[in-house]
């Protein structure tokens, strides 16, 4: 499952890592446009629901980062 993510160009590089640490596939597209693929054993609605999780949690600990999913493909 693919995913658009627009955030905040100052924490794009954490949030790179982090899901290159949770096996994701990711390209940055721009300085605050992060395509993300989400390997997934599951259906693409599973895999929609784990990013939202993942990010939701991630977002707790970094609050200032304005995260969000542009669009799940």
């Amino acid at each position: 499952m693919l995913a658009r993510i627009h955030i905040d160009a100052r924490w794009a590089a954490d949030l790179i890592a982090a899901l290159g640490d949770a096996s994701c596939l990711v390209v940055r597209r721009d300085d605050d446009i992060v395509d993300v693929l989400v390997p997934s054993k599951h259906d693409d609605d599973q895999a929609r629901m784990e990013l939202t999780f993942f990010l939701n949690a991630w977002a707790l600990d970094h609050p200032r980062a304005g995260v969000r999913v542009a669009r799940f493909g």
